[in-house]
């Protein structure tokens, strides 16, 4: 899992100096995260795109989630904390409904809080790939800058408590609203 931190990060790194001369865009925005019959996993995102990259049609991003921003906030759920890279392909860039593919890397974690001695033989780490297909949607009247982005992904990575994390299921559906800086 650590190779594959050290290989997003570096591409990133790379790409950097291109969208610092080039024009760039970058969205952030907020996500919410429903894994079908179970968890919110709630948190943020941030995009960047470049005109030298497919004019814009092709997007980095990283995200972050935890169900201590959704499930886990009301209740004693599990304490769960996603962090993904992503590339996502956007067709018809140009018109108020983008469809996109998105594809995601990265990991989850969990903490088993106060019951952590009686939880020690299950794993509290796993690595994430998940295909996502989705659409986003430009809002009315804000200038072309606040976007709702809805989704549905599958992960190719998931658990059943033993050999992953229980909390990680197969089919998930996002919704995001995502806002372009400059």
């Amino acid at each position: 899992m650590r190779k594959i931190f050290v290989l997003l990060f570096a591409f990133f790194a790379a790409i950097m100096p291109t969208l610092a001369q080039d024009n760039y865009h970058f969205n952030s925005g907020i996500r919410f995260k429903k894994y079908a019959g179970f968890y919110w996993t709630n948190g943020v995102s941030v995009n960047a795109s470049s005109s030298k990259i497919s004019n814009h049609s092709v997007q980095f991003g990283f995200s972050f989630g935890s169900s201590l921003m959704g499930s886990a906030m009301t209740s004693n759920a599990l304490s769960t904390y996603e962090t993904e890279f992503s590339v996502a392909k956007f067709y018809r860039i140009n018109k108020k409904v983008q469809p996109f593919l998105k594809l995601n890397f990265g990991a989850a974690f969990v903490s088993y809080g106060e019951d952590a001695e009686l939880f020690s033989g299950l794993p509290t780490a796993m690595k994430l790939c998940s295909f996502e297909p989705g659409v986003s949607i430009e809002i009315p009247k804000s200038n072309k800058h606040l976007m709702l982005q809805i989704s549905g992904g599958y992960n190719l990575f998931y658990g059943d408590g033993y050999t992953g994390l229980g909390t990680v299921y197969p089919i998930y559906g996002l919704i995001g609203m995502m806002y372009q800086l400059n």
